[in-house]
Formats: structure tokens, C-alpha cells, sequence
């Protein structure tokens, strides 16, 4: 008997939903939204303008602290446009794939998901 496989989950990190404010910084555009979840990995979206698939791009992660949005500027974090999609005319969702992480927004992600240690890898 075969093994039975999952093909709906191919994330090598698990998702954890969490909904964070969020601007999306492109070659031409800042658009605003929220997380629908984050991995260690990568991320969901939505937010109010397009991003095309495999664009880079960079994603402006507000900080929360004990709850509330913090006023310090938000963590950068560079990443690429997995996937996208138009949900209704000025609403859209896309997938974040993280890439080249510092030593600050890995441990910002370890904290978010709880993880201990966080690398760049498939969203």
C-alpha cells in the first residue's frame, strides 16, 4: 500500500496566522495591507495595489509590542513575489517568499512564530 503524501501543504515551514500591518515597497509603487500569515519562510498578503510574480520587492513589517503597533519605523524585510491574485478591483493577495534576512528580521520572525532558529527558504 502506498504512503498516503499531502500535495496540498508544500511549505517547508508552517504557516501561523497572523494578521500585521504591512507596506509593500516596489520598483514603482508602496502599497499598504495585511499579513494573512507568516512563516519562517514567507508570508500572505493583502493589500491595495498589484505585485507581479516573482517580483522583487520589500516588505515593510510594522512592529507590535505588547499588542500595539509600535511608532519605530518598520523592519524591512527583502523578499519575491511567489504568487499573486486580484481578489475584487483594488484588493489583491500574493505570496512572499523572504529573501537574504540580517540578523534582526530573523529573530523578529523567530519571535513572531515562535520558532528558534529562522532561515530564508521556499514560501
Amino acid at each position: 500500500m502506498a504512503a498516503d503524501i499531502d500535495f496540498n501543504n508544500r511549505r517547508k515551514y508552517s504557516r501561523h496566522e497572523l494578521h500585521l500591518a504591512v507596506e509593500i515597497v516596489t520598483g514603482d509603487n508602496i502599497y499598504y495591507g495585511i499579513t494573512n500569515d507568516v512563516s519562517k519562510g514567507g508570508m500572505s498578503i493583502l493589500i491595495n495595489g498589484p505585485v507581479y510574480d516573482q517580483e522583487p520587492i520589500q516588505v515593510g513589517v510594522f512592529r507590535i509590542v505588547e499588542g500595539i503597533e509600535d511608532s519605530i519605523p518598520p523592519l524591512g524585510i527583502n523578499g519575491v513575489v511567489a504568487w499573486s491574485r486580484i481578489m475584487e478591483p483594488g484588493a489583491f493577495s500574493a505570496g512572499i517568499r523572504f529573501i537574504d534576512l540580517g540578523a534582526d528580521e530573523e529573530a523578529y520572525l523567530a519571535d513572531l512564530v515562535g520558532a528558534k532558529d529562522v532561515a530564508a527558504a521556499p514560501f
